[in-house]
């Protein structure tokens, strides 16, 4: 039963970025533009395959990372457009072509609860800057944030079921971690108080993609 509402909680908290997006949307007076069409189609099929994944676990494949992330960009670019926060998304090469066995929606899912942490913790303006690059067979993807940052004696403490702050309920986070984890890859976190916060991911590639990107 502790299992179950743990599910239901974090389908609830992930839920609400996608819904953000359409709600923002609605209440848009100009007409939408194509690229803003596509944003809302995509958001209403990441609601779509969270369903799904309720019902069924979901396949993994192999996936581009960059694809995934371009696409949740484009949802938060318009779920937090009152906000003055540029975006910038840096990817080498090799890391653009790189495929990751993962499972897409999880992944879009760990993405956006990360970029939320990030915008949640801009006061005013700011940036936010992701990064990939390949190293030893993985993909190393960062999100830099020039945000409030975090205590030094919470760091260790975020990434705990459980954890939560003043901006966080913990479940983004700790959900990222474990699932980054089953994938056979790490999470870490660091952050200086009042200067901003980096997280890293750092996820295996696809022996085929190294051989394509040598």
């Amino acid at each position: 039963m502790q299992t179950q509402n743990l599910h239901i909680k974090q389908f609830k908290h992930d839920m609400a970025s996608p819904l953000a997006v359409i709600k923002t949307m609605m209440t848009m007076n100009d007409s939408w533009e194509a690229n803003e069409e596509k944003v809302i189609s995509m958001a209403l099929k990441r609601m779509e395959n969270m369903i799904t994944s309720l019902e069924s676990k979901e396949a993994h494949t192999s996936t581009s990372p960059y694809e995934l992330i371009s696409q949740v960009l484009n949802e938060k670019r318009i779920e937090f457009k009152n906000k003055d926060i540029s975006y910038k998304l840096s990817f080498s090469t090799n890391a653009i072509n790189s495929l990751c066995h993962i499972q897409a929606t999880e992944f879009k899912r760990v993405i956006s609860n990360l970029l939320n942490n990030s915008v949640g913790a801009i006061a005013e303006s700011g940036f936010i800057k992701i990064k990939g690059t390949l190293k030893n067979n993985r993909m190393l993807i960062t999100i830099t944030d020039n945000g409030h940052g975090i205590a030094s004696s919470e760091v260790s403490k975020v990434l705990d079921l459980g954890f939560s702050s003043k901006n966080s309920t913990g479940l983004g986070l700790y959900h990222a971690k474990k699932t980054i984890s089953k994938w056979r890859g790490n999470l870490r976190i660091n952050s200086i108080f009042n200067l901003g916060t980096k997280v890293s991911l750092m996820i295996p590639i696809n022996p085929t993609t190294q051989e394509l990107c040598a």
